[in-house]
């Protein structure tokens, strides 16, 4: 009799291990592959309703945002891109970039989903100040080494459907062409001396980086490659790229432009 109450005793125990077990993978699971879903963060900025109607003739769908976001195409239709809504080529030829965009996002993530390691996640939003149209999106992949982040900027006229070049972003924000580089200047500078002191191994090397911030800066400008876009507050958010004594050294950030 004792020896039968044994085995059922050790029936039960190799039951509820394999319970445990399967429950385990199943966290295990669910710890590694919960976070690879491309979440989108949004912030809405809508003009005052008596401008609404003269600005939303241009728009595709009358009944959504001027940005909205729909269901991915590829291989993982639970991700979904933030798409813009107005009837023009330059438009329809950012949100075809913005595609692309994602289009690497799905392929990271399935990397990562393969060594189940690494996380990728984005966000945007979106302001109109006056006929003016700002998008911003931000992505990030988080692997092993430090985390790529990537900042892209559209800026719209939502009277003709076309785009906005930096001149005209940054003089609507008050800036004008004589100062609007030295305040960009500020801004890299102040962005660097606000770094943790343990990241410069001396005072000098510290102003090496951010004289070289300051240069990439430029760089950009020349090349036609520096975006921008105004926040709600129409203050000017300038996009550049600022080096680090850390990781791959170049990182794309988002500058207060004051």
């Amino acid at each position: 009799m004792d020896l039968d109450r044994n085995k059922t005793f050790m029936l039960i125990i190799a039951i509820l291990t394999l319970v445990i077990a399967s429950l385990g993978g199943y966290i295990v699971f669910d710890k590694y592959f919960k976070g690879y879903t491309v979440e989108n963060e949004i912030n809405e900025e809508e003009p005052a309703s008596k401008d609404k109607e003269k600005l939303d003739s241009l728009k595709i769908d009358k009944t959504k945002a001027y940005v909205y976001h729909v269901k991915y195409t590829g291989d993982n239709e639970k991700i979904e891109l933030p798409m813009i809504n107005l009837n023009s080529q330059e438009a329809k030829a950012t949100n075809d970039a913005i595609k692309l965009i994602y289009d690497q996002l799905v392929q990271q993530k399935a990397i990562f989903e393969l060594n189940q390691s690494g996380t990728v996640s984005s966000e945007y939003h979106y302001t109109v100040n006056g006929s003016i149209l700002s998008v911003m999106i931000h992505t990030r992949v988080q692997g092993t080494d430090t985390p790529v982040e990537n900042y892209y900027a559209y800026n719209f006229n939502l009277t003709t459907g076309g785009t906005y070049s930096y001149q005209d972003i940054y003089l609507a924000s008050g800036a004008t062409n004589t100062n609007i580089h030295s305040k960009v200047e500020t801004a890299i500078s102040e962005y660097m001396e606000g770094q943790n002191d343990k990241l410069w191994e001396t005072e000098a090397q510290k102003q090496t980086y951010i004289k070289n911030s300051i240069q990439k800066y430029y760089e950009l400008v020349n090349a036609n490659q520096i975006t921008a876009y105004l926040d709600k507050n129409k203050s000017l958010r300038v996009i550049t790229t600022i080096l680090l004594p850390a990781g791959q050294e170049t990182f794309q950030r988002v500058l207060e432009i004051k």
